[in-house]
């Protein structure tokens, strides 16, 4: 963990910070994610709304740009342009170098370097070119980009775009760069690249973090700190003045001090852009009763809000008694909230309209479309719920569907939430991971439904090793199969197969049975059984089935 007591400011654009910022300990925060195949990172207004946007260009040399959505959020990729056949070295912008504008970015090739902005049209447009001195070219990788030959005479449109770590002899590091801290749900994280922009239209540059990560995809996940400024009243920009964080108990360095997404500000005084909470949700107050305050958005507390849309022909007041079991199997998610409390409390907010009959055979993701305005994304999810069992949704997605019960919708939210059906156990239905994700414990957990819970991680420590047939482990009783008695559908689901015969779902007509079972139809042991019993040393005989 980074701590920070003392700044050194750079210029951005015609700014330069002179003054020294009051000590504390800015919190990085995760802005957005790219392919780990991009390897060059950077900022520039490109809209001209005041905020720095970021650029990445990735390994088909081509430059994606995500626009900054009022200094809040980042909004999603867009390419910019094409992939050229000289390769990008590296990109500079205003917070480096006052030689270009606070809508230009400057592209790094090994013999030039190009300054382009959005256009008059908003479109990529080269707007100068400035050819390297004769003999002298860039080298190197993004970050460790360094001028490679001599030259007597450098012309100083180049000596005054260049910034201070490209300048000939120089480190080629960024002078007083903070590294962010890596995410937390991976915290061996390695940085691959760094950069500065100005994401909250205050004149000071805020440090630009990209970390590697395989958690829960492989990508690059870009963190940002926001730098102090001496002179606002708002340190970390989450729209709470220092004084109101320090009344609340929030922190005034972090802009999400729950880590949940929700900026500080938008938890107490309400979402942007008008956002109507609905019904069941209110912000944040220090008075109230526990029902009341249970129902808040609360800035040291992880909260979600879930957009619920009907279809038509489900009863609104059935799901709403649903609604309570499914904040309560959340609630009881053992991570630590800073005002004490655990869990992450789920927040409902019911969609005006019901699915119309019309759309019902549309696929999820297009009723979703549809019913979940894009002004919302980011700031919530959205499921639809439907009047039959069953569900979807998609992976650290925002949109889903599921049937009209509790146990369905809170798997469907988990995906959501990034949990998925095996979690750190590969093969799916492992007992090692007695979720609620896993199909193995989705409806009931020792016999009963209502104990269907997420997993707490207490048997990630241990290891299933497939070269012993029997292993001594001081928790387990008897042997888990699936399932106990055969059964009609999903036909061949695990279904035996010899050579290239189809397996699986693949098998052809007139096989009907899914074919896990111990027992057969008629009741008789099948290779399962016959296997479980010969490693538990129950018979000594071959056995054979059929």
């Amino acid at each position: 963990m980074n701590r920070i007591t003392a700044f050194a400011l750079i210029a951005c654009s015609s700014i330069v910070a002179t003054a020294t910022p009051p000590v504390g300990t800015p919190k990085a925060f995760d802005w957005t994610a790219t392919g780990s195949d991009a390897n060059v990172y950077g900022g520039v207004d490109w809209n001209g709304d005041g905020f720095d946007d970021l650029i990445c260009v990735n390994g088909q040399n081509q430059i994606w740009g995500a626009l900054n959505i009022n200094g809040w959020k980042s909004g999603g990729w867009n390419s910019w342009r094409d992939g050229g056949p000289d390769k990008i070295l590296d990109v500079f912008g205003h917070c480096e170098t006052k030689g270009v504008a606070k809508t230009e970015l400057a592209l790094v090739y090994a013999d030039r370097i190009e300054i382009v902005n959005a256009g008059k049209e908003g479109k990529y447009e080269v707007k100068r070119t400035e050819k390297m001195p004769e003999g002298v070219k860039f080298e190197g990788a993004a970050g460790a980009i360094k001028i490679v030959g001599t030259a007597t005479d450098w012309p100083t449109s180049i000596t005054e775009l260049l910034p201070p770590r490209l300048a000939p002899g120089a480190d080629s590091s960024i002078a007083g760069f903070v590294v962010a801290d890596p995410p937390p749900y991976e915290p061996d994280a390695k940085v691959v690249a760094r950069s500065l922009a100005d994401l909250n239209n205050d004149g000071i540059p805020d440090w630009v973090c990209v970390f590697h990560t395989t958690k829960p995809h492989d990508e690059n996940m870009i963190r940002a700190v926001i730098s102090p400024n001496p002179q606002s009243h708002d340190q970390d920009a989450d729209g709470l003045t220092d004084d109101e964080e320090a009344a609340i108990g929030t922190d005034p360095y972090n802009r999400d001090t729950d880590g949940d997404g929700l900026l500080d500000g938008w938890e107490v005084h309400g979402l942007p852009r008008g956002i109507d909470l609905g019904a069941f949700i209110k912000t944040y107050s220090k008075d109230g009763t526990d029902a009341q305050k249970d129902q808040m958005l609360n800035p040291l507390r992880e909260d979600v809000i879930v957009n619920v849309s009907y279809f038509d022909g489900v009863k609104p007041e059935q799901f709403r008694n649903e609604m309570p079991k499914v904040q309560a199997v959340y609630r009881k998610l053992n991570n630590k909230n800073p005002d004490g409390s655990e869990g992450v409390f789920v927040h409902f907010r019911e969609a005006e309209n019901f699915v119309p009959k019309a759309d019902q055979s549309l696929a999820w993701w297009d009723v979703g479309n549809k019913n979940f305005p894009q002004s919302e994304r980011g700031l919530m999810h959205w499921l639809q719920v439907t009047p039959w069992g069953g569900g979807q949704s998609s992976e650290t997605g925002d949109m889903g569907g599921c049937g009209n019960n509790w146990m369905v919708f809170a798997h469907e939210f988990g995906h959501q939430l990034s949990l998925s059906h095996s979690g750190d156990s590969a093969p799916a239905w492992c007992p090692l991971y007695p979720s609620l994700m896993s199909y193995a414990f989705s409806y009931s957990f020792d016999g009963d439904g209502n104990k269907v819970h997420f997993s707490n991680g207490e048997f990630r420590d241990t290891v299933l090793d497939e070269r012993k047939l029997v292993e001594k482990l001081p928790y387990l009783v008897g042997d888990f199969m699936w399932t106990g008695w055969d059964y009609l559908g999903e036909s061949g689901i695990e279904s035996w197969s010899y050579g290239d015969e189809p397996a699986g779902m693949r098998k052809p007509y007139p096989w009907s049975v899914a074919g896990p079972g111990a027992l057969d139809l008629l009741g008789q042991p099948g290779a399962p059984m016959l296997l479980a019993r010969a490693v538990w040393g129950l018979d000594d005989d071959p056995g054979i089935a059929v």
